[in-house]
């Protein structure tokens, strides 16, 4: 498979869809987990990947949609991302692959022999003026047939050669791992593919190198492209009945009207909210939800009619925190919000968002999370759509900044009045704290004892 420097699939990076399809079959929650998506986008995503023949539909069952990785997609998982080179250079290396493979097979003081190299991908089936992403290789190795006396000293050699932190299995399998790994030295460039990954993605492929066990020697081969057929090994996995031009229809994009109050709920994760888009979305009535999510009808309603009032995000970073979240907010907002970022040493961030009514300063709605998969929500379920940018926000805004935080630990935080003007036309300079970490501890130094391995404490010593 060929995917140009930075190309997307159906508006998703190509490493992230390769999360996803590592599982064979998931659902649209899952999906909407994994993509970090909302409905419908998910679901239209969703469909978009299966008109492309990336996923197959299996069905609906309890209004939630169900997918299994078709062989497009099965193949994504497979290709190694990286920066493309000449499909030249790649056969170039495939030729100093097989003489490194030789010289392996010479050694007589080793208890495996490489028996086949198989070539498959695109340096296989492009021409040489192409780009590839790397070189797919299946190596396969087998145990020499020796005497018994003679397997025996080899291998006593080969664990004694084991790097020492390795235990006893890890030496007992050093000698396999060793050759794979003077295979791979020849270049970065690649890739070795258990035999597996052919069946799985039924891909193209020749061998390159044939070597017989039993008379110790290179033996001549079938250099023919051949293929297995991918549809013929889905039988076993449940996916021959699947009909995959079948798909979803008749997604439900109305959100409903919201109720004649506004509803509270003690506490409820992202997950479940996703959830309860898909099911809406999907035809469910709004007591199923419910029972599925574990709130009240009601709360159901609240929460999915407010989603008619959310818009993406579309962010101008800027230096200044409060500049960079108070763009999330919308136009008009009669709300206190106080937005909180929290980081440790490791560079961990944790945002908390609170919105406050402007009468009786009545807390209403809080938010916790740390990512899009780590979050908890509390109060009204009509106002979660509100926190969620802020939050975003926030995480991007630390992201762009890290680095100029150096190790500290930070913590900060900013508010917002009801219907305050947060327009600001002046772009903030960018402050970078890192300058700030060895004067400090050299500050520290001058006024504390220090030991080699840190500071003493006062009074010892």
């Amino acid at each position: 498979m060929r995917l140009e420097h930075g190309e997307m699939i159906c508006g998703l990076r190509p490493a992230k869809l390769k999360t996803l399809f590592r599982r064979e079959s998931f659902s649209t929650p899952i999906a909407m987990r994994e993509l970090d998506l909302n409905e419908p986008f998910a679901s239209q995503t969703l469909l978009a990947l299966h008109d492309e023949g990336w996923i197959s539909w299996l069905g609906t069952r309890d209004f939630i949609d169900r997918w299994f990785v078709a062989s497009r997609g099965r193949r994504l998982v497979a290709t190694k991302l990286m920066k493309r080179f000449p499909v030249k250079e790649g056969r170039e290396i495939v030729e100093r692959v097989i003489e490194k493979v030789a010289s392996i097979n010479q050694d007589p003081d080793i208890s495996h022999r490489v028996t086949s190299v198989r070539l498959f991908g695109s340096v296989l089936t492009g021409r040489e003026d192409d780009l590839a992403g790397d070189v797919d290789l299946v190596v396969d190795i087998a145990r020499r047939r020796l005497p018994k006396a003679d397997m025996t000293r080899i291998e006593a050699i080969e664990r004694a050669g084991a790097p020492s932190s390795f235990d006893g299995l890890q030496r007992w399998f050093w000698s396999e791992r060793h050759s794979f790994q003077q295979i791979k030295k020849v270049s970065s460039r690649i890739s070795i593919h258990p035999a597996s990954d052919l069946r799985a993605i039924g891909a193209p492929h020749r061998t390159v190198y044939r070597y017989d066990i039993g008379r110790e020697r290179e033996i001549p081969f079938d250099a023919a492209i051949t293929s297995y057929d991918p549809e013929l090994d889905d039988e076993d996995d449940g996916s021959a009945d699947i009909d995959r031009g079948a798909k979803p229809s008749d997604l439900r994009l109305n959100w409903p009207v919201a109720p004649n109050q506004s509803v509270s709920v003690d506490h409820v994760e992202i997950g479940m909210l996703r959830r309860a888009q898909h099911l809406w979305i999907r035809g469910a009535p709004l007591d199923i939800i419910g029972r599925a999510i574990g709130l009240k009808e009601a709360a159901v309603q609240a929460y999915l009619a407010s989603l008619s009032r959310a818009a993406p995000l579309v962010l101008a970073f800027d230096p200044s925190f409060r500049t960079t979240v108070g763009r999330a907010l919308p136009p008009a907002l009669g709300y206190y919000i106080n937005i909180e970022l929290r980081t440790s040493h490791r560079g961990i961030p944790w945002v908390t968002v609170r919105m406050f009514t402007p009468s009786n300063y009545e807390a209403v709605v809080r938010i916790v999370g740390g990512g899009r998969q780590e979050r908890r929500y509390f109060g009204r379920c009509d106002l979660f759509y509100l926190g969620d940018p802020l939050i975003d926000a926030a995480l991007i805004w630390y992201a762009r900044m890290k680095t100029r935080l150096g190790s500290f630990s930070a913590c900060l935080g900013t508010g917002f009045c009801p219907n305050e003007n947060r327009d600001n036309a002046d772009v903030s300079i960018l402050l970078d704290f890192r300058p700030l970490l060895s004067p400090l501890i050299e500050v520290l130094k001058s006024r504390l004892p220090v030991l080699d391995r840190g500071i003493q404490p006062i009074g010892t010593g």
